[in-house]
């Protein structure tokens, strides 16, 4: 690795779905799960919702595969076969610390490589697909994931030894227009405990992360300080109760999803996938939806660094605006 850059150019940011990956690299392991990452200049989110059945699976064993994490990102030049180093320094994690660092080294493929990796996916990786006329269903939500693939930049990324593996990353959103926020406080909450939280859009693109509690004597704390490698390994060993450990691994939130527009003019955020599977299909905020109070107002003492989301289901948020380019959203 060579010098050290601040802030990650813009080849990076915007918002990447991942269609496979091979674990030892040569061997394929997943194309199937729904892996999206969204990235900024500096902050990323990331969820990994393994295929679900079609009927909805809220079965412990299903909730515990999931993955979600958020923090920032560094990056470093390289040379020979790649052309960065990306590190994902995990400030919020779904699974408890696992003692390995989330680093690869990641390179970009032309369009003729891309669309050979595109031949290994569900999907079609050819530039400028023309749909065909007519209604495009939404359901299930990920569908227009699946369907419009575009001309995009594709971009492997490699661990680096000791860890083997080689994922295929297709950019959704160029990032040309992105917002980023940081939780600040919630209400209603409970003294004593507190919760980080981040929220990044990108473009159309939404994704919002959120920790689990923290406080005294609290499981969220524990998961933090404890080593495992994985969650579900670490509630085994805890010996919970099963409604205990569903608990806990669902008060963890990641969720992403698209800023969709509707007749009436109202804008809402749609989630497409979830850690919490009774979330997905559903609307996570509203524009203009709640007519007592607004859903969103800026922060009167400081209008300019915060502002007040209140969702569907009267969770109120204050957010420090870390980029603010959405400005016709608020």
């Amino acid at each position: 690795m060579n010098r050290p850059i601040s802030f990650l150019p813009a080849q990076y940011r915007g918002v990447w779905q991942r269609t496979s990956i091979e674990r030892p690299t040569g061997k394929l392991e997943d194309n199937t799960s729904k892996v999206f990452w969204i990235q900024t200049s500096y902050l990323f989110t990331d969820i990994r919702i393994p295929k679900r059945p079609e009927i909805l699976d809220q079965q412990l064993s299903s909730i515990l595969k999931q993955r979600a994490s958020a923090g920032f990102t560094e990056i470093e030049e390289s040379s020979g076969e790649f052309s960065s180093i990306l590190k994902w320094n995990c400030e919020l994690d779904y699974h408890p610390d696992c003692g390995t660092a989330d680093i690869g080294g990641c390179y970009f493929l032309t369009l003729e490589k891309a669309i050979q990796e595109g031949s290994r996916t569900s999907g079609d990786l050819s530039p400028n697909r023309v749909l065909p006329a007519g209604p495009h269903p939404i359901t299930p939500p990920e569908a227009p994931l699946l369907l419009y693939y575009q001309d995009f930049p594709t971009m492997i990324e490699k661990g680096l030894p000791p860890q083997d593996y080689r994922e295929v990353w297709v950019k959704r959103d160029p990032g040309s227009q992105q917002s980023a926020f940081i939780l600040q406080e919630e209400t209603p909450s409970v003294s004593g405990r507190q919760r980080k939280g981040i929220w990044l859009i990108s473009g159309d693109y939404w994704s919002c992360t959120l920790d689990r509690y923290k406080g005294p004597e609290t499981l969220g704390s524990r998961i933090t300080e404890t080593r495992a490698d994985s969650l579900g390994e670490l509630l085994r060993e805890w010996k919970l109760p099963e409604a205990d450990q569903y608990k806990i691994a669902v008060e963890f939130e990641g969720y992403f999803g698209k800023i969709e527009k509707r007749e009436d003019g109202k804008k809402v955020f749609m989630v497409y996938h979830s850690t919490r599977p009774e979330m997905e299909g559903k609307i996570w905020l509203e524009m203009e939806g709640n007519q007592e109070k607004k859903p969103i107002s800026r922060d009167p003492k400081n209008e300019k660094e915060s502002l007040w989301i209140v969702n569907h289901w009267g969770y109120e948020r204050k957010w420090s605006i870390v980029t603010l380019d959405h400005n016709d959203l608020f």
